[in-house]
């Protein structure tokens, strides 16, 4: 409640965003946490807007099945509200969005990118608004989106520790419970399921690499998963998909796809499943 009355002292960056502030005015005075009305925009007959001011875990449960055409998500970072993060809460997005839904959101966050991929989705990168790397579009519908994930974000998410997405289960955890869980499971990930991610380990694999104190510990970490060098056999059969990479995503040629390509062929290396000829 606190947050949303605040964001009334906000002076609005176009005059049609007066009829959101009056909506969430309005549920503020509903709600007993003020009592004077200060907007004087009226919210025309033809929009409806529902504010509700409680944990969105929880209200999303209650929420119709497809139903819903785009989502905003755009809680603070990861580390402050891991919660709005997690792959049970993009779960329930799953539920409620339509098959052509779309989903945008700020973050490039590989933990974030790999809770949609788990939880159903197709991703793609979103525009850039300041700052270097586009954000994230969901989608359970590849064609919806434009972009793929550039090419270092997609080995990233699927043969890194660092693809470990939050964890919520129950939907109910706290924001430090949520941050310690997901380090042991990285932790338990890292040279069991997952390629290291110090140094950015995976990104180097099929490149010749002319810095051999950085090879060394590159190479020390991918000793660990069956694959014995940058450039051997099983590196590239790891990277195979991605000779076919895409700017443009389609039905079969996508980011979704590719990740899910590579972590099968990592799993079968790392298990010894794969013989290299």
């Amino acid at each position: 409640k606190a947050t949303l009355a605040c964001g009334l002292l906000v002076p609005s960056p176009i005059p049609e965003h007066d009829i959101t502030k009056k909506a969430i005015e309005n549920e503020l005075i509903k709600k007993d946490y003020a009592s004077i009305s200060y907007e004087k925009c009226e919210i025309p007959e033809n929009i409806d807007i529902n504010v509700y001011i409680e944990d969105a875990r929880q209200t999303i449960q209650n929420l119709e099945d497809n139903y819903y055409d785009a989502i905003f998500l755009d809680p603070f970072s990861q580390n402050m509200a891991p919660e709005l993060f997690s792959l049970d809460f993009f779960r329930q997005f799953r539920r409620v969005i339509k098959d052509n839904g779309i989903i945008a959101t700020y973050t490039s966050s590989a933990p974030v990118r790999a809770g949609f991929i788990e939880s159903g989705f197709h991703v793609g990168q979103g525009p850039i608004f300041g700052r270097k790397q586009g954000g994230t579009l969901a989608s359970p519908n590849p064609e919806v989106l434009d972009k793929s994930l550039p090419k270092n974000d997609e080995i990233r998410i699927a043969l890194s520790d660092v693809g470990i997405p939050f964890r919520d289960p129950n939907l109910n955890n706290n924001s430090d419970f949520i941050l310690d869980k997901r380090s042991e499971v990285r932790h338990n990930a890292r040279h069991n399921t997952k390629i290291s991610s110090a140094v950015k380990t995976p990104i180097f694999l099929t490149k010749k690499m002319n810095d051999e104190k950085l090879k060394r510990r590159v190479e020390r970490n991918l000793a660990k998963m069956n694959i014995p060098s940058t450039t051997s056999k099983e590196a590239f059969y790891i990277l195979e998909c991605e000779e076919n990479y895409k700017e443009k995503q389609d039905l079969k040629n996508n980011s979704r796809n590719r990740i899910l390509d590579m972590i099968k062929k990592l799993e079968k290396v790392k298990n010894g499943d794969y013989n290299a000829k």
